[in-house]
């Protein structure tokens, strides 16, 4: 007898969508789902998977339907709790992961992947301590799960400061890659200690290449390998000042939401903040608009990948076929003109003069840019040949 014949067994529905599961076939998945809820919209099993299959597929409206039939109808159900972590998950509600996943901690104590969902919410909430304590129990309790080592290896680096630390932990990361090959993920974890720690693009880009590669659809592994292909070039680092600068004050408002003492600091050093949104703005003015052309004319990387339009694919093809020298060439003229209403319209200032008071100030951002990453490189350097005089690094 096979599974059609048996399509109304609640254990071969089960079984089967559980095979299906465990293959990671997700499309399938919820093709499958549909099907058992068309013949029986009351089954448990089928919305659990649907909402699996749909978290996975990043079409959570459609999932939130299945969460939520499971959360009025088996509440008390672990299931349940697992499947509406990984739903809140998706959605960035960390404070929703946290509380399904200590509610299913304390039906199942040395449930591994409830410890995995917990430690995930701590570290949304920047509770690193907390994190760090619960996925050091769920590598206790499955020691050769990669995802596990995974986020245990960027727990620990948000410990670690130095270059020393910065290749030890790629070390780690590749050591678990030899577990599992293919994890996408842990391609673009490597990228990321290699472009934001040791300042080398050109090795994070071939990490973050491979990550789009094994997962093509997913935003943010193809806006880090645009972001590693455009910082190879020296003109688009000091272009995208504005870009990082901007990043790093998301990321402090973010900390002060979550740890909201953190603003009386921001409150005692008042002048310095003013001053640092006045030259934000002045950076913003002076370099985000160019740094927006020289994206267009001269970076090949699309930083939408798969979600790129028709029409702007088009486009850029249109002007890829340009020689470079063509297009910067082209890029300069747009940037004269800019810099040439800028100092017209927002300055008042004599052109010639505007061009000097600009190109000055161009000039020492470009300095600095120059010499920080001399001083980066250095600091990279030193400490891998010391890790590699003590055996520590192959």
């Amino acid at each position: 007898m096979d599974y059609s014949e048996k399509s109304q067994d609640p254990y071969a529905v089960a079984e089967h969508l559980y095979v299906i599961f465990s293959s990671e076939n997700f499309e399938r998945l919820d093709a499958e789902s549909v099907r058992v809820l068309a013949g029986d919209p009351d089954n448990d099993v089928a919305h659990y998977y649907r909402a699996i299959a749909l978290i996975n597929l990043e079409r959570l409206d459609e999932a939130w339907q299945h969460v939520e039939f499971l959360q009025k109808n088996e509440p008390d159900d672990n299931d349940t709790n697992l499947v509406s972590a990984m739903f809140y998950l998706a959605r960035r509600n960390w404070t929703k992961v946290g509380e399904f996943a200590q509610e299913g901690l304390r039906q199942e104590p040395d449930n591994d992947l409830f410890h995995y969902h917990a430690a995930l919410a701590a570290l949304g909430k920047l509770k690193v301590d907390l994190a760090k304590k619960h996925i050091d129990q769920a590598r206790d309790l499955d020691p050769e799960d990669v995802d596990y080592a995974h986020l245990a290896i960027q727990i620990q680096g948000l410990y670690e400061s130095s270059a020393k630390e910065a290749w030890l932990r790629i070390e780690d990361f590749k050591s678990a890659l030899n577990l599992d090959p293919q994890n996408a993920s842990l391609h673009h974890s490597i990228g990321d200690v290699y472009f934001d720690e040791l300042d080398d693009p050109k090795e994070a880009e071939a990490f973050y290449r491979e990550a789009v590669r094994l997962n093509p659809k997913n935003r943010r592994f193809q806006r880090s390998l645009f972001h590693a292909s455009a910082k190879r070039d020296f003109i688009y680092r000091v272009l995208s000042i504005p870009s990082r600068a901007m990043g790093w004050l998301v990321g402090a408002l973010a900390t002060i939401r979550i740890q909201p003492w953190r603003l009386f600091i921001g409150l005692f050093l008042f002048k310095a903040v003013i001053a640092f949104l006045v030259w934000l703005t002045l950076v913003i003015i002076v370099f985000w608009p160019a740094a927006k052309i020289y994206e267009w004319l001269l970076v090949s990387e699309l930083k939408k990948g798969a979600q790129t339009s028709i029409r702007e694919l088009k486009v850029r093809s249109w002007f890829n076929r340009w020689h470079r020298g063509l297009r910067f060439s082209l890029y300069l003229l747009l940037i004269a003109g800019f810099q040439a209403a800028i100092i017209h319209y927002l300055m008042g200032m004599d052109l010639m003069d505007g061009f000097v008071v600009l190109s000055i100030f161009i000039a020492v951002h470009a300095l600095v840019v120059a010499v920080l990453m001399g001083i980066d490189r250095m600091r990279v350097y030193f400490a891998k040949r010391g890790l590699r005089k003590t055996g520590r690094l192959s």
